[in-house]
């Protein structure tokens, strides 16, 4: 097609939407064990939303309060407590392969080698959730009462993996957005320091690992008041078929 004959000043063709601005400003992590088709979130037991999968938020936006509830779907999800001030970290991890030829320096196309997502997050309270991460430990049988007499917690002698099922909860005002892992496995474990300057901190990284019911490592929702008043906010990018 040609070039059209006329056209438009910037800010009537494009834009942005500066209420799109977001930052983590409370963050908060529920995790659980993650049980195959026990705990399915596409489709399942636990609710869906509009893409058929479970949605950490109720209708009106705001946060579901069953997750954490004794009879909820696939088993409860515990709140680990409070984070370190650094909050959340989600990495996206890609790695990609070029292909050269004799003739070129310059690749001539590139493949993907690996991919991967990552969770880290940094534990900075001392309760029973926390102690059965730091050991990887199933968390549904491991669970003592917190200010329990002789509350020990025993590592096995050999590891064994354990996975997860986590959500990633950010706040900004009354804009929600939250990570979802459908399944989880434990990559690495940070050091503990007890000196007079550290707090007793538990540093935990997660890699997304496939799960066939979910059938997606990780997806993002997003809700709250602030975020659906949007849909007629000036230099928002267009919706889907408009």
């Amino acid at each position: 097609m040609p070039n059209p004959s006329t056209g438009s000043a910037w800010t009537d063709v494009y834009g942005f939407n500066p209420l799109g601005i977001r930052k983590g400003i409370i963050v908060n992590i529920l995790i659980r064990d993650y049980k195959g088709s026990t705990t399915n979130l596409r489709g399942g037991a636990s609710g869906t939303n509009t893409k058929g999968l479970f949605s950490p938020y109720a209708v009106d936006g705001l946060y579901r309060t069953d997750l954490t509830g004794a009879n909820f779907p696939g088993g409860r999800f515990y709140d680990v407590g409070a984070l370190s001030e650094d909050g959340i970290r989600i990495t996206p991890d890609l790695s990609v392969e070029g292909v050269r030829v004799a003739q070129a320096r310059r690749a001539q196309r590139f493949d993907i080698g690996e991919e991967n997502d990552e969770l880290m997050f940094t534990c900075r309270e001392s309760n029973n959730v926390v102690d059965a991460l730091r050991f990887d430990l199933p968390l549904d049988a491991n669970l003592q009462s917190v200010g329990a007499t002789n509350y020990t917690v025993v590592k096995p002698m050999e590891a064994s993996m354990v996975e997860r099922q986590a959500i990633a909860f950010a706040e900004d005002g009354d804009q929600r957005f939250a990570y979802v892992f459908p399944r989880l496995a434990r990559k690495s474990v940070g050091q503990s320091n007890l000196n007079r300057q550290d707090p007793d901190d538990l540093e935990l990284t997660y890699g997304a690992v496939p799960c066939p019911y979910a059938d997606t490592p990780v997806y993002l929702v997003r809700d709250g008041v602030g975020w659906r008043s949007q849909v007629t906010v000036a230099g928002a990018p267009p919706t889907s078929g408009s």
